[in-house]
């Protein structure tokens, strides 16, 4: 069975054109392989982009948010990562958690013997969330709550150029981008085969 983050990407992957695939036969899967794999390596310039730009994410204070294990960014990085499922080898650092953004603070929802419990997420923990190409609208706007209320963010969006997604993910980063008070560095980015938005912080991180 395969677990939710999975069938988040690949509906991601049939939002981006590819609607009339059958996941049952071997050549969709093999589409859908060559189709991850040319995301990850636009992922990767999205990561060269942010060190080009100055942007610090390889920390122990950053976490991504809310990917899959085959699109994270975080194999390999400092970088941690929330998610509600446990997708990630023993070795990663990730935390585990339902993530959400209430009174312009931090949330992660958790299972305890005492029912959900919501405890803020300390800033010294984590002062920085990061979210590219996201599987749901809520975590743009969830980034643009967190940015508006002192913490830092990084936000992207990249994919190839005949993508039918393309112009409602460009729309949904520049929205972010214009919902963000102050203090933040924009870069939009294409060539003839791909394009790469992205919209960071620019502040100091205090841990």
């Amino acid at each position: 069975m395969f677990n939710m983050k999975y069938i988040d990407l690949i509906n991601q992957f049939i939002e981006s054109g590819y609607r009339n695939f059958d996941f049952t036969k071997k050549e969709s899967i093999i589409v859908f392989y060559h189709w991850l794999k040319e995301r990850n390596k636009l992922r990767d310039d999205m990561l060269s982009l942010l060190d080009f730009l100055g942007i610090d994410y390889n920390n122990g204070n950053t976490a991504e948010i809310n990917k899959c294990i085959y699109d994270t960014c975080t194999n390999n990085l400092s970088t941690k990562a929330i998610t509600n499922v446990v997708t990630f080898s023993s070795t990663k650092d990730f935390i585990l958690g339902d993530f959400t953004v209430e009174q312009g603070k931090p949330i992660l929802a958790v299972q305890s013997n005492k029912g959900i419990i919501k405890p803020v997420i300390p800033e010294d923990v984590i002062s920085t969330y990061m979210v590219h190409n996201p599987y749901s609208k809520c975590d743009f706007d969830n980034l643009s709550v967190l940015h508006n209320n002192g913490f830092n963010i990084i936000a992207s969006v990249y994919g190839d150029n005949n993508d039918k997604d393309m112009r409602s993910k460009i729309k949904s980063i520049h929205n972010l981008e214009k919902s963000l008070n102050d203090n933040y560095i924009s870069k939009y980015d294409e060539n003839r085969e791909s394009y790469l938005y992205v919209v960071a912080s620019k502040r100091r991180n205090r841990y």
